[in-house]
């Protein structure tokens, strides 16, 4: 069970990417209606330029509409940011916990092990090190409270957010959204993995960040991601129109 777990965790993370959006009903509905349209206007003789940048346009229509996941990719890779900087040496993936495990047999972060544990696939001993952990701040008592409820949605497939929003209404303002994204990840993953919807809170709960928040070349990247349809439909209409297409 244990090495199962560590092989879909990763790959949950890969799908929560991949379904930030369009939507593929939107997707497969924009691609019909471009090919159709493309096939009427080629037997009406309409020139193959004017007929590739309609098919394009059509394409790109789900991507414009769906605001949700803009806002989605922005949040994921906001918060990917922020934990990259507040714990820059946390491991990513399964293999990579179990090596730092290894390494680290002591240290001064149960909060830190616990994070590590959980990365690894051991949830239980996770659990354990964090009923141990010390609450004497608000930001450890939210810390504990958002891990704990991450644990039950893994284990329970069903993840009761309120304990740690609670405890997170009492730490600074400043600190609230990176505790609020941090926490409708864990349930975007549990509903992702449950096949339930997720998308809108995750979109709600990333509200407020802006572009300017995020790297240039990270905004390339989740940008791709938003257009690929329209990137792929663009390179095999070019291609098209290369090979003498019309």
């Amino acid at each position: 069970m244990t090495a199962i777990r560590r092989r879909l965790l990763p790959a949950t993370a890969r799908h929560l990417i991949a379904d930030a959006g369009p939507p593929r009903p939107w997707i497969v509905g924009a691609f019909a209606v471009a090919a159709v349209l493309g096939i009427v206007f080629t037997y009406q003789r309409v020139s193959p330029p004017i007929i590739a940048v309609l098919v394009v346009l059509i394409v790109t229509i789900p991507a414009i509409l769906d605001t949700d996941g803009w806002r989605i990719r922005l949040g994921m890779a906001w918060l990917a940011r922020e934990q990259r900087r507040r714990m820059p040496d946390l491991p990513r993936t399964p293999r990579a916990a179990d090596r730092w495990l290894a390494q680290h047999t002591t240290t001064d972060s149960p909060l830190l092990r616990a994070s590590v544990l959980m990365t690894a696939g051991r949830n239980a001993d996770a659990r354990q090190t964090l009923e141990a952990a010390p609450r004497e701040t608000a930001e450890e008592r939210a810390r504990i409270a958002r891990m704990l409820a991450a644990l039950d949605g893994l284990e329970t497939g069903t993840l009761d957010p309120g304990p740690a929003l609670a405890a997170i209404d009492e730490l600074p303002p400043a600190l609230h959204r990176y505790y609020r994204l941090s926490l409708a990840w864990s349930v975007a993953w549990v509903e992702s993995t449950q096949r339930r919807p997720w998308r809108r809170a995750f979109a709600q709960a990333s509200r407020g960040i802006r572009p300017s928040e995020i790297p240039t070349r990270i905004l390339v990247g989740l940008s791709a991601y938003e257009l690929l349809a329209t990137l792929v439909v663009a390179l095999v209409v070019l291609i098209a129109l290369a090979l003498g297409w019309g």
